[in-house]
């Protein structure tokens, strides 16, 4: 092997190393899994467990402190509209509204335990929307959306749009977005009426990311497309693993970020067309369930009460 040769891949292998996130641990005092997270600003953020807790930072999520939301409530997602006004959601249609940061939490789960909550957004200060999943007759995947026009005080039911809900996703212009098996649904009225664009068949979509004309979508079985026409067309993207996609971030419209269970995350810069595998080492690895972008770290939260930290690079 030539020295020139030996040169050349020594400065590729260090120039790969230095591109990648390095994650390191952040200590906490949370023991259940925690599902979900949300920011306000770069320092203030809040999170979620199958165990009943909220989880709070102003640091960025440097550190965390924790108070109990309801004992025993198997939480899925978290949004708050900012430092005071906070949504919480769940299994057996949890549903819970915060007016004090956290402080004290109302009550306003379903009557019917059957759903099962699994994302709620914050769109503005009147208006939010909640997802999820109930059975009806034979079929355990229906959707389930619920909307306010009141700041959370009373919610209705609309028309099931499909089967097997995914996350909701917030875009910086505006429009509100989650996806059903094949379709992705869109709203630009807080919630009250939906447009639906086709993508493409095959494994349920879970997660969506919206940046200007770019969309990505993730799901199970290592499912990832992308669209850079604002959604007319979409290009499946094949990658060599296949776990499940849990959570999808965008910090412009060429780079990203994807992760999922078994502490897989890949990161895209050109759009979602393409994907670099900087998962976790075994020695860190857990099941991913979600992420957030501060001013210049990635954090993932997920099983047993794990939270990793990396810069971005």
């Amino acid at each position: 092997m030539s020295r020139l040769f030996v040169l050349i891949l020594f400065l590729a292998t260090t120039v790969a190393a230095a591109d990648a996130e390095t994650f390191v641990p952040v200590a906490n005092d949370i023991t259940d899994n925690i599902t979900g997270i949300d920011f306000v600003s770069p320092d203030t953020g809040y999170l979620v467990t199958q165990g009943g807790v909220l989880g709070y930072t102003h640091n960025g999520g440097r550190t965390w402190l924790t108070s109990t939301i309801a004992p025993g409530i198997v939480f899925e997602d978290v949004s708050f509209l900012d430092g005071r006004h906070g949504l919480a959601c769940g299994r057996g249609g949890a549903l819970y509204l915060t007016r004090n940061g956290g402080r004290h939490w109302e009550n306003h789960s379903l009557a019917d335990t059957i759903p099962w909550l699994l994302s709620v957004q914050w769109i503005d200060s009147r208006h939010a929307v909640a997802v999820g999943m109930t059975r009806e007759g034979a079929s355990p995947l229906v959707g389930f959306t619920l909307v306010t026009s009141d700041a959370g005080n009373s919610w209705q039911r609309q028309e099931t749009l499909g089967i097997g809900y995914g996350e909701l996703f917030l875009a910086d212009s505006g429009p509100v977005y989650f996806q059903s098996f094949g379709k992705l649904h869109m709203s630009r009225d807080g919630g009250q009426t939906w447009r639906t664009i086709k993508t493409l068949e095959g494994t349920p979509g879970r997660v969506t990311a919206v940046n200007g004309r770019v969309g990505i979508l993730a799901g199970a079985g290592g499912r990832l497309m992308y669209s850079h026409d604002n959604g007319k067309t979409w290009n499946d993207v094949s990658v060599e693993k296949t776990n499940a996609f849990t959570c999808l971030r965008m910090i412009s419209a060429d780079t990203g970020f994807v992760a999922g269970l078994g502490g897989i995350v890949l990161k895209t810069t050109d759009g979602g067309a393409t994907w670099t595998d900087i998962s976790l080492d075994a020695s860190l690895s857990f099941d991913i369930y979600d992420m957030a972008i501060t001013d210049d770290h990635l954090l993932l939260i997920g099983q047993y009460g794990t939270i990793l930290s990396a810069a971005i690079e």
